[in-house]
């Protein structure tokens, strides 16, 4: 049974199975939104590659960018998926 918000009435009497599919209709809902976000995230994250780099010591400045434009990428990934 979906979540009602109308049931029940104000001042009506109260029927435990009613309240108590409306109760597991609520958590229905709360437990796939966490789900729903992750499958968002993982979507938005899993085409982003990883980063084949050797790092020198000490690490140049073009080894430093391609770490932060990768980080950017990532970033901009997560982003999406909470948008």
């Amino acid at each position: 049974m979906p979540f009602n918000p109308n049931v029940p009435q104000p001042f009506q009497d109260l029927d435990a199975n009613v309240v108590r599919n409306q109760l597991n209709s609520l958590k229905d809902l709360i437990d796939a939104v966490p789900l729903q976000a992750a499958n968002k995230t993982v979507a938005h994250v899993l085409p982003i590659y990883a980063l084949s780099l050797t790092i020198s010591d000490p690490p140049t400045q073009a080894e430093v960018q391609a770490i932060s434009d990768k980080l950017d990428v990532l970033l901009d990934a997560l982003k999406l998926s909470v948008a």
